[in-house]
């Protein structure tokens, strides 16, 4: 369905000619004033407008894209028409009948579809021909040349630029320029920051006909006449071409603006494609990273268990099988006494790598973090640092328990343990303190001591065998998409703060 922009100040025409063009087909939107009119053309674009003479400010307004119709008196068209210096217009004779609009309207978004459909022959094919989807700036660099070359030729300006919004800097810069660099290519991003400020093309062909800024520009450029289209993704702007004219009293026409504009959406399409790639990109390169680190995680915890089951449950196991070869002995020289002696020592080794083995397995994952939850297994946490280590560890909580995946337990619960381990193995503290703090979104735990802390420069940050490390303990956050922050210095004890994303 075509769209129409519709501005008439009269209510009562306005309404009669909205219903004849909608009659044929066509999406109408009426409007009485120029600011109404401006307002309609910032958030929607048409095929055509048609708009009443009486109403001279509206087609200052109008986007030099859209094609116009003007309802005119035969004695004003003189006049209209030596305002209009850009853009595919034509006149409607006032007094009109019903099917003289009609037949206007239908030959006016014919001449124009004639246009964009000849332009966009000319155009399309050579873009095609390059033949593959570009991913790479180096590529995006040659594609933009290609269509400057394109520009030139159609438009015979004498320089061409093509700039494009940085997306880290968010600042306009040069991707690639054809004719003659003029003193500096402040101009250039002048001109482009105005457009893409505007979200409107601007063409030029007068000095007279600009504000002071274009003057400025144009005088920085050196140019006589000036065509300017910004790259549209949407409603964003991701760039900007350029093109003037240096010889006095050369023009650019609507033809060239509507070629400009054409090329322009196949430049936004690029250039966003590769940005999205670029993005693509990063995204798996990252996931790998996070994957490797995963894989080195595990690794270093299946080193931690093997070390534990070699010195600790693998040794008690050795021990205890030599006591039974000493328990066979004894019975076999019926030495009952010694042989029970014997006995009870190996029913103590065997309770003993029992119970090593559940320190293992409870390391592992321990069961109570399933059964009791994650506020439960920390305090308990704290309470046998306690016991163990007569050192004062308080357990707080602040916020609503927010629900959290089985990896997200785990994580908070290794970190803790290790920091808890690292105070009792380092720190020399009197207090220590494990925090967990819910909020909207996110959780963290703070694990802190009163000990002697320690230069954060000077820490070892690989992961030994045996124990996380603070490098584990980071790994761990990141795998999760959160962080981990460590504050200490000498003398004043140790915070660790791990803080994971929740999804709602």
């Amino acid at each position: 369905m075509k769209e129409i922009l519709l501005v008439e100040d009269s209510p009562a025409l306005m309404a009669s000619r909205a219903r004849t063009l909608e009659a044929e087909g066509y999406h109408v939107t009426a409007t009485s004033s120029a600011k109404e009119a401006s307002k309609a053309m910032k958030y929607n674009s048409y095929d055509l407008a048609v708009i009443d003479a009486g109403i001279p400010e509206v087609i200052e307004a109008m986007s030099a894209v859209t094609p116009i119709l003007i309802m005119v008196e035969e004695e004003k068209i003189g006049s209209i028409a030596r305002t209009l210096s850009m853009g595919v217009w034509t006149f409607l004779i006032k007094p009109f009948t019903a099917g003289q609009l009609k037949r206007a309207v239908g030959e006016a978004i014919g001449r124009s579809n004639n246009i964009k459909n000849a332009i966009q022959q000319r155009i399309l094919l050579p873009l095609n021909n390059t033949g593959k989807l570009l991913v790479s700036e180096a590529e995006m660099g040659r594609f933009f040349k290609h269509i400057l070359e394109m520009i030139a030729a159609e438009t015979e300006a004498d320089r061409v630029s093509v700039l494009i919004v940085d997306d880290k800097t968010s600042q306009l810069e040069v991707r690639a320029e054809l004719g003659p660099q003029p003193g500096g290519i402040s101009g250039d991003e002048k001109l482009g920051q105005w457009v893409i400020k505007t979200s409107q093309p601007l063409m030029v062909n007068d000095l007279t006909d600009a504000n002071s800024y274009i003057k400025e520009i144009m005088t920085d450029l050196g140019a006589a006449s000036l065509l300017s289209v910004p790259l549209l993704t949407g409603e964003r702007a991701v760039g900007v071409i350029n093109a003037i004219k240096t010889v006095r009293g050369t023009r650019f026409t609507a033809i060239n603006l509507e070629f400009l504009s054409i090329l322009a959406k196949q430049a936004a399409i690029t250039t966003e494609n590769t940005y999205l790639f670029k993005s693509v990109a990063k995204q798996r390169q990252e996931l790998e990273m996070l994957l490797n680190k995963a894989i080195q995680s595990q690794e270093n915890e299946r080193k931690r268990v093997a070390v534990e089951i070699h010195d600790g449950i693998g040794q008690q196991i050795i021990a205890a099988l030599y006591r039974v070869q000493a328990f066979a002995f004894l019975l076999s020289q019926s030495k009952l006494i010694d042989a029970r002696i014997e006995a009870d020592e190996i029913r103590r080794l065997l309770e003993g790598t029992v119970k090593e083995l559940r320190r293992v397995l409870a390391g592992l994952r321990p069961n109570s973090l399933d059964e009791l939850g994650l506020v439960s297994v920390l305090r308990e946490e704290a309470e046998r640092f306690s016991q163990e280590t007569n050192t004062v560890c308080r357990f707080n909580t602040q916020g609503s328990s927010l629900r959290l995946t089985s990896g997200q337990e785990a994580a908070i619960y290794r970190v803790a343990q290790e920091a808890l381990a690292n105070i009792r193995k380092h720190a020399h503290a009197t207090e220590a303190s494990i925090e967990i703090r819910f909020k909207s979104g996110e959780v963290s735990v703070v694990v802190s001591d009163n000990g002697k802390g320690f230069q954060l420069d000077q820490a070892n940050s690989s992961v030994p065998i045996g124990h996380m490390g603070l490098l584990g303990m980071k790994e761990r956050a990141e795998m999760l998409g959160g962080n981990l922050s460590i504050i200490s210095k000498p003398g004043n004890g140790t915070m660790v703060v791990l803080t994971i994303p929740i999804k709602s």
